[in-house]
C-alpha cells in the first residue's frame, strides 16, 4: 500500500483550506490563480454544456460563458474532507439562468 507522508497531507489540508476560504469569500480567482495547474482539466456532469475544459484558456471560456448566462444569488463551500492526499468539498449554489429559468439551488 502505498504511504502518504504527513507533509503531503499537510500540504493537502493547506490547499483544501484555501480554496474554501477563498470560494466562500468570492475570491475564486485566487484558486485559479494559486492552486491550479495550467494544464487543468474541468469536468461537468454528462451532457451539460461546455462538458469538458482542457487547460487554463478553455476554463477561462467556461467561466465567461458562466458570467453570460447565469446570475449567481448565493454559494457556499463546505468544510473538506481531507484525506491522503485528496480532498473533497461540497458547493452548493442558487442561481438563475438569465435567459429563461426560476432560481435553481442546487
Amino acid at each position: 500500500m502505498l504511504q502518504v507522508s504527513k507533509t503531503a497531507i499537510t500540504k493537502t489540508k493547506e490547499i483544501a483550506e484555501n480554496l474554501v476560504k477563498w470560494c466562500n469569500a468570492n475570491e475564486e480567482h485566487k484558486c485559479y490563480e494559486q492552486l491550479y495547474s495550467q494544464d487543468i482539466i474541468s469536468i461537468e456532469m454528462e451532457g451539460s454544456e461546455n462538458q469538458v475544459a482542457r487547460g487554463m484558456q478553455e476554463v477561462a471560456k467556461k467561466g465567461e460563458w458562466w458570467e453570460a448566462n447565469l446570475e449567481v444569488h448565493a454559494t457556499k463551500t463546505s468544510a473538506p474532507t481531507v484525506a491522503d492526499n485528496w480532498f473533497s468539498v461540497r458547493h452548493e449554489m442558487d442561481i438563475t439562468h438569465k435567459q429563461s429559468s426560476p432560481s435553481v439551488q442546487f
